[in-house]
């Protein structure tokens, strides 16, 4: 029986110079006969060529779903990329999106959000929430309709809606604020000593000081076990000006500037709670190398332990509560060194930069009694120093 020859060309672009394969059916059998090379082509030679086994493959197989979706610690490098005010501001546009959707409001409907449409939205506040959180909440949502190209809408009668939101959040949901740290906080905390404790309490010390004086928010300086971040000062972050007779110490991540950092600067008192000679104690106590974490301190075995805020608190307030001073918070050192700069006639602006306050609303977290505190003390300074004609 005459076998069916059939020639394929497997490169159809070049015919003259494909190689050909020529199969030949049979009823008996089915064979390939490789086409031999021509006679002025070299015959290549694949010995040198080892076929891989699955043993060997460098990396495992993985399955159809990993390939196109991402795994977990990827997602987790990924949320290191934007920061918590970026991540906050997303939020905050999800959640108005998903209150236009649940009303049937469309995304071109909101491209851009109509002033009555916002006025709906942010009515829903009223009662529920500060003026300064619904505005927070507005500036994302106006951010986000910029960005896109749009213009903004918001005008007086947006405007009206957050005056109603602060008039029913002063009898409904004002937050009550604890009050700031005073300097004679500050002197019962530093007095408070134990010999047993002596590696802890200069570490409480320490942080205390420069917290109070460098006008600094807890969570810039302490180790938190929850952040995505890792970034606290160490001690060799701290540098001294031996020109001024100050120090200066370089903080990784702040609120304002969580990337880059900023440089706080921290007198030198003839006081006994100065915070440049807690910090010198602090690192002589507890045998801190250069590399160490600045705000860590020694346990009996010599293991190093870092202070955490929660501790940190604790441990204060319990001191505090044997002479009747109400319960702090992490942003009491701030405001109470604030209030500390501006009693001791410091300009408000140096204070302002000093404490990287990003407007004067520093000044609204004043109490009454601190208020007429700093009023006392400007004008006796003016008294004394006011030239009568």
């Amino acid at each position: 029986m005459q076998p069916n020859i059939i020639v394929t060309n497997i490169y159809q672009n070049k015919p003259s110079q494909a190689p050909l394969n020529i199969q030949i059916n049979s009823t008996a059998n089915t064979q390939k006969v490789p086409v031999q090379p021509r006679q002025n082509e070299p015959a290549q030679d694949h010995s040198h060529r080892t076929r891989q086994t699955p043993s060997t493959t460098p990396y495992p197989k993985t399955s159809h779903r990993a390939s196109t979706e991402l795994e977990p610690h990827a997602l987790r490098v990924l949320r290191l990329a934007a920061s918590p005010g970026t991540i906050r501001q997303i939020q905050q546009v999800d959640r108005f999106l998903l209150w236009c959707a649940h009303r049937d409001i469309t995304l071109t409907d909101v491209s851009p959000p109509s002033e009555i449409l916002l006025c709906n939205y942010f009515s829903t506040f009223s009662s529920r929430t500060s003026m300064a959180m619904a505005k927070c909440h507005s500036n994302a949502i106006k951010q986000w309709v910029e960005r896109r190209g749009l213009r903004w809408t918001g005008a007086l009668l947006l405007d009206s809606i957050m005056k109603g939101i602060n008039n029913t959040a002063q009898t409904t949901s004002q937050i009550i604020s604890s009050t700031p740290v005073r300097l004679d906080n500050l002197r019962l905390l530093v007095d408070h000593t134990n010999s047993v404790r002596q590696h802890f309490i200069a570490c409480r010390n320490a942080i205390a000081s420069t917290a109070f004086y460098g006008m600094l928010i807890l969570s810039e300086i302490l180790f938190d076990p929850n952040a995505t971040e890792y970034r606290i000062p160490k001690v060799q972050d701290l540098a001294l000006n031996f020109e001024r007779n100050q120090y200066t110490l370089h903080l990784p991540r702040t609120k304002a500037q969580p990337c880059n950092g900023e440089i706080i600067t921290l007198p030198r008192l003839q006081s006994r709670t100065d915070p440049i000679y807690h910090l010198q104690e602090h690192i002589s106590v507890n045998k801190l190398s250069p590399t160490d974490d600045l705000f860590s301190y020694r346990c009996p075995n010599g293991t190093l332990i870092h202070m955490r805020e929660l501790a940190f608190l604790e441990e204060c307030n319990h001191v505090w509560s044997k002479y009747n001073v109400s319960k702090k918070t992490d942003r009491c050192f701030k405001t109470g060194g604030t209030t500390y700069h501006l009693a001791s006639c410091v300009d408000s602006k140096v204070v302002q930069t000093m404490g990287r306050w990003d407007s004067d609303w520093f000044l609204h977290d004043l109490n009454w009694d601190d208020i007429e505190a700093v009023i006392g003390v400007h004008l006796k300074t003016l008294a004394t120093t006011r030239i009568l004609y």
